[in-house]
């Protein structure tokens, strides 16, 4: 399936009929309304993978999927509003979740989406970067972008 947020009510018309006009059944394609922040993560939790979208990418959004252990699909390009997930996926060691061209995010998403068990290696992995990896280490960002800081005022 895939799941879409229930934002926009042509946008769903649309979909619904393109997905029609592909032969794909509409049912399989879910639509969730906005809920209350307490309740954002838990969604995320109920997902396989995250397919970030061109040519403006998640940023927040990617970094919440992340932390609620989602794997996500990014599509790089040219600019930096193209770039921000990719830049997350490498602070998190899953450079392997970055494309640069439509044929390669598509061949990706589909392999994800038929092997399960990269789906549960990926997400174990998101598990330990949130322990003890780069993305999410708060006290290491902090002290690093201190000592950046006293490089730029004392020079």
């Amino acid at each position: 399936i895939l799941w879409l947020v229930e934002d926009n009510q042509w946008s769903k018309k649309n979909l619904v009929n393109f997905a029609s006009a592909q032969s794909i059944d509409p049912s399989r394609l879910i639509y969730a309304g906005r809920i209350e922040p307490k309740d954002y993560l838990s969604r995320f939790r109920a997902a396989d993978l995250f397919l970030d979208t061109t040519p403006y990418n998640a940023g927040t959004t990617a970094n919440d999927a992340l932390w609620a252990g989602l794997p996500l699909l990014t599509l790089s390009g040219k600019t930096y509003v193209s770039r921000m997930a990719g830049s997350l996926l490498k602070s998190a060691g899953l450079a392997e979740l970055i494309t640069f061209n439509a044929n390669d995010y598509e061949e990706k998403a589909i392999y994800l989406g038929t092997h399960h068990e990269e789906i549960m290696r990926l997400k174990r992995h998101l598990n330990k970067q949130k322990e003890s990896g780069q993305l999410f280490n708060t006290k290491r960002f902090c002290a690093e972008f201190e000592d950046a800081l006293k490089v730029l005022l004392t020079s």
